[in-house]
């Protein structure tokens, strides 16, 4: 988040954020498929998250598992990258002074520069997101007649395509209302738990710079996010 200058934040967050997409996507597309799971009625598919796996997996081979993953790394190169990078130039013109040791910056700065930077990055990479999502369940959604849709994309860029023709350039951003409020709770608690408690980890001697400094302030500020994002 303070990587020197704006452009290394931006190039920083985003090469991390996707590397991280990768590896959690199978999680993900899991997740996405269970929510979609018994909507409308109809019969639900899967009893859990192992269950929903191994029928992806024997249905459609691993790589159903990474569905959606050319999307999400867009938005995460967009997204993630915009996140990190604007958290600390945002928090700085809230009146902090360069240099200032980063135990003295109030954490109402600190949860305000999370928030601005959660809500302006989630509204601009809502096409991407939204592109994700109809890829991940594209193929997988019932009709009336509890039949299963036949897939109506064949890969990223027409699903884009066919977006903006069938719902006019608007359609890209169906959704951005909640899901700017989830990332701005998001991104408000996890910006704002890392950049304190690692300088009061500093502050106090838990741990001096390093990985085990990185890994338990993203263990406290991954666990603060969860619990803000879903409450």
């Amino acid at each position: 988040m303070d990587a020197g200058s704006v452009w290394k934040g931006l190039a920083y967050g985003g090469f991390a954020s996707c590397v991280a997409e990768t590896i959690t996507m199978p999680v993900d597309v899991v997740k996405t498929r269970l929510q979609m799971d018994g909507a409308g009625g109809v019969q639900r598919l899967y009893n859990g998250s192992m269950d929903c796996a191994k029928k992806m997996v024997a249905a459609d081979g691993p790589g159903a598992l990474f569905k959606g993953l050319p999307p999400a790394l867009l938005r995460q190169s967009t997204y993630g990258s915009l996140r990190y990078g604007l958290y600390g130039p945002i928090r700085d013109a809230l009146g902090v002074e360069p240099g200032t040791p980063k135990h003295m910056i109030p954490l109402w700065k600190k949860i305000a520069a999370g928030a601005g930077a959660g809500a302006i990055s989630s509204a601009i990479a809502n096409p991407t997101d939204l592109v994700k999502i109809r890829l991940q369940t594209d193929g997988n959604l019932k009709g009336p007649d509890g039949e299963f849709l036949p897939k109506r994309y064949t890969g990223m860029g027409h699903a884009f395509v066919t977006i903006v023709k069938e719902e006019g350039i608007f359609g890209l951003w169906k959704g951005v209302g909640p899901t700017c409020g989830r990332a701005t709770a998001l991104a408000a608690a996890e910006l704002s738990t890392y950049d304190e408690v690692k300088s009061r980890f500093l502050q106090f001697g838990v741990f001096a710079e390093g990985l085990a400094l990185t890994l338990a302030t993203a263990f406290v500020s991954g666990f603060v996010s969860t619990v803000a994002s879903i409450v």
